[in-house]
């Protein structure tokens, strides 16, 4: 059944080198360029000072571009000019008075082509809007390079076979197997297909028993320290015997018919009676409840690393609580990144923030796959799911 699950992931056509965009950025493809509003304004700056060098320069281009062609015939050839498509050379090598109209409108653009590549760089220096013209479309190109956020997107579009495998051995392919939900769950929804789609059909259908369950246990454990079902990575059959079954039901069906709003169960948790108790304890209560698994106070626990450092900085009053934005770099240590610049192709230099970007909440502090952020009180590591602070 693993194998079968699996069988909805392993459809990715990837080759292990990913796309380089900048020295910042490199996914691998497909993926999806989601400009946000500054990115708009800027890219539309950067094209309008664009097109009006371009107007000013023209003149200037056209002048170099006819300059060009007429030394192409100084040695009484056109086609013997080094360095020219091959293309373009047959077509030169025409007599002219054989050309048809198609041939001169080939060799025209082909030209234009050729001298706006290869040729119009050795005139910037003698033309001034023209090497602003370039350092403009340089920048603009590089502005879009690392500025415009890229998300890496699956694709089904050459599937691969996905076999079991003999004791785990990947180069020990046996029988041949497709994607299907495991069978003490409910069967797909009818006319779901078998793929990552039909499988996200699957999990949110109001036949499903877990996903609602497992995700309002979760939050309920953001707040009180443990889950309603405190082993909240199995709910399984070892896993722990919910206390208050009901409240786990009640609000599994609350967040799915609310349109499965986190938002939604979150406001519910936080003003209700239970959360907003104090946590004094009597001696009565500890020796009847020591992990407040009944909830007749408010629970003491860790927090999450994250929630860790908002929380100081929310108390001290420098925490910056603005929404949105790119990701931000606050202080860490020097050369936290260096075991990761095994290769000189891309640069490893912690980009420190200043200002108010230092305070900016965790949410948005970029964190690398596998080097956590060094600011950050006892993080995880990201090798491993773990599902509650221990």
């Amino acid at each position: 059944m693993i194998h079968r699950m699996m069988d909805a992931f392993n459809r990715v056509p990837e080759s292990g080198t990913p796309q380089f965009y900048s020295s910042r950025i490199r996914v691998g493809r497909p993926v999806l360029e989601l400009p946000t509003e500054e990115n708009r304004q800027r890219i539309a700056a950067f094209e309008s000072q664009i097109a009006a060098l371009e107007a000013e320069a023209k003149p200037a281009i056209e002048v170099a571009l006819a300059a060009w062609k007429a030394g192409l015939k100084a040695d009484g050839n056109e086609s013997d000019a080094a360095g020219l498509p091959e293309p373009l050379v047959t077509l030169l090598a025409k007599p002219a008075g054989e050309r048809s109209d198609e041939d001169k409108l080939a060799i025209d653009q082909q030209l234009q082509a050729h001298f706006d590549a290869k040729v119009r760089g050795e005139f910037s220096d003698k033309i001034p809007p023209l090497a602003k013209l370039d350092r403009l479309r340089k920048n603009l190109s590089e502005y879009k390079a690392d500025q415009i956020p890229r998300v890496m997107v699956m694709s089904d579009a050459q599937p691969r076979q996905t076999h079991v495998l003999d004791r785990g051995a990947y180069l020990s392919p046996r029988d041949e197997v497709k994607f299907a939900t495991p069978q003490f769950l409910p069967p797909l929804p009818d006319g779901a297909p078998a793929n990552r789609l039909g499988l996200a059909q699957w999990l949110v259908s109001p036949e499903h028993p877990l996903t609602a369950r497992v995700q309002v246990n979760r939050i309920w454990q953001h707040f009180f320290g443990h889950g309603i079902v405190k082993t909240a990575e199995d709910f399984g059959v070892q896993s722990e015997y919910p206390i208050h079954k009901d409240l786990l039901d009640w609000l599994a069906v609350e967040f799915r018919e609310h349109g499965w709003s986190m938002k939604h169960i979150i406001r519910g948790i936080v003003n209700s009676a239970t959360y907003r108790q104090q946590s004094r304890i009597t001696t009565e209560l500890l020796q009847r409840d020591a992990e407040n698994r009944l909830y007749a106070r408010a629970s003491r626990f860790r927090l999450p690393s994250m929630v860790l450092r908002d929380w100081a900085f929310s108390a001290s009053g420098l925490l910056d609580a603005k929404i949105g934005g790119a990701p931000v770099y606050p202080y860490q240590p020097g050369e936290v990144w260096e075991a990761l610049a095994i290769t000189k192709e891309r640069d490893f230099t912690y980009p420190s923030s200043s200002g108010k970007d230092l305070y900016r909440r965790s949410l948005y502090t970029f964190w690398r796959r596998t080097v956590s952020p060094a600011n950050m009180f006892d993080a995880s590591d990201r090798h491993r799911s773990i599902a509650q602070c221990l």
